[in-house]
């Protein structure tokens, strides 16, 4: 029973993942000021959006804040959902933001310790199939 409950959510999830696009990736520095990573992924209905960035460059002495944010519809603002600081050498770098819907979404870095590093990322929307 636990088997084929466990084949039946894992269908369901490899059948979502054709539904993924990848709105956004590439690679840009850090900056002093807090910088949107990409841009702001916005839509008029909800969406599901997950992605990463990766700390790789980072080396001692340097620091950088990350902010997740969420759009709020009532007043259009983007309201902090999680903020992390991150130190020195990443010994895993790959920072996840784990799947929200929403309908307005954004990252914001910036470096508070140490010299600029360029910060890579990808960002996944899931869109309706038709």
């Amino acid at each position: 029973m636990y088997r084929a409950a466990y084949t039946d959510a894992r269908a369901s999830y490899l059948d979502r993942i054709k539904n993924l696009t990848r709105p956004q990736d590439g690679s840009q520095n850090t900056t002093a000021a807090l910088t949107v990573i990409g841009a702001a992924i916005v839509d008029t209905v909800p969406f599901r959006i997950q992605g990463f960035i990766s700390l790789h460059n980072m080396i001692a002495g340097d620091a950088f804040l990350v902010i997740e944010e969420v759009r709020d519809e009532d007043d259009a603002t983007y309201r902090e959902w999680a903020r992390n600081t991150y130190v020195g050498v990443q010994e895993s770098p790959m920072v996840r933001f784990i799947t929200k819907i929403c309908q307005g979404w954004r990252v914001r870095i910036q470096r508070t310790a140490g010299a600029d590093r360029a910060v890579t990322y990808q960002f996944f929307e899931e869109v309706q199939s038709a």
